[in-house]
């Protein structure tokens, strides 16, 4: 997913998986975001026909506009010898960005700087929560690769992650890809 708010509008690019959660979003239901479907933001299992990653930023952002573009990593001068320029996003957003823009900068430091960024301070509870999480999701990606055979299902993967009752946010981007190509076609025909 990428998100591109201007002053008059703001778009919500998102793939095949993404898509059907962006109704959850408040300001998607009220009208304020529009959604608008990449199928080549998808895993690469799926479709990818549609709308182009070029096409959206086209629509989305003025020719010749300063573009502040957020990651979630922000750079300082002890870093890298540009800080500003230094894009904390994939090739495949910031090269169309940069054609389309008239500038292109580094503005994650809104959120995540820790002097006077908005997510700057966390309390106690925070971070062992953070800690908490942390734990579990490494925790449970172990098991499940060593618990990985040949043959297994994506339910028997997920039972050996050991979750305990655990909600699936625990551990991120939960999903597994395998077998033989043909396999995969061969299934998708017998739909």
């Amino acid at each position: 997913m990428f998100l591109v708010v201007t002053p008059d509008a703001a778009i919500l690019a998102a793939g095949n998986e993404c898509l059907p959660y962006t109704g959850i979003s408040l300001l998607v239901a009220v009208g304020e975001v529009a959604v608008v479907h990449c199928p080549s933001l998808s895993f690469p299992s799926q479709p990818r026909g549609g709308m182009r990653i070029a096409d959206i930023i086209t629509m989305a952002v003025r020719a010749g506009s300063a573009v502040g573009a957020v990651g979630w990593k922000w750079f300082g001068a002890d870093m890298v010898d540009a800080p500003k320029a230094a894009l904390d996003l994939p090739l495949f957003l910031a090269d169309p960005l940069q054609t389309r823009a008239g500038s292109v900068v580094n503005a994650a430091d809104l959120f995540m700087s820790p002097v006077n960024g908005l997510r700057c301070t966390i309390d106690v509870t925070d971070i062992a929560r953070f800690k908490f999480a942390d734990h579990m999701a490494a925790t449970a990606l172990r098991r499940m690769v060593f618990g990985f055979a040949e043959g297994m299902t994506d339910f028997a993967a997920v039972q050996a992650a050991g979750l305990g009752g655990l909600h699936l946010g625990a551990i991120r981007h939960l999903r597994r890809v395998g077998g033989r190509r043909r396999d995969c076609r061969d299934r998708r025909a017998r739909r």
